[in-house]
């Protein structure tokens, strides 16, 4: 009876490096999705945050006027629009990729405060 000696051979160590880089691979593809998810929240984030702060600055001064405003990132614009019967102002948020978000409006003097 001839005994081999004891360990791996060469075409198991070959199938385990293939397996391990593989996986390394996997890896390294799911983390950059989630960097990629990441900052697009973080993009949407402050786009909403501005849209918010445009909003609010429209409100307190009563003013339905057209605009524009450059972020990192994104373009905020707004414009007058019709909210049922009174009027307000959307303002749109234009994303990376195509995605958008929206707000509606309306000043002080429409809301009949």
């Amino acid at each position: 009876m001839v005994r081999r000696p004891a360990g791996f051979t060469l075409i198991e160590l070959a199938i385990a490096i293939v397996l391990l880089a593989i996986g390394l691979l996997a890896l390294t593809g799911a983390l950059a999705q989630a960097l990629h998810a990441t900052t697009s929240a973080r993009r949407a984030h402050s786009a909403l945050r501005e849209a918010e702060s445009v909003a609010d600055s429209l409100v307190l001064a009563g003013v339905l006027e057209a605009g524009a405003r450059q972020g990192r990132g994104f373009r905020l614009e707004w414009r007058p629009a019709q909210c049922g019967a009174a009027a307000c102002v959307r303002i749109v948020a234009a994303l990376p990729g195509g995605d958008t978000l929206a707000l509606l409006a309306r000043p002080a003097a429409a809301s009949g405060r």
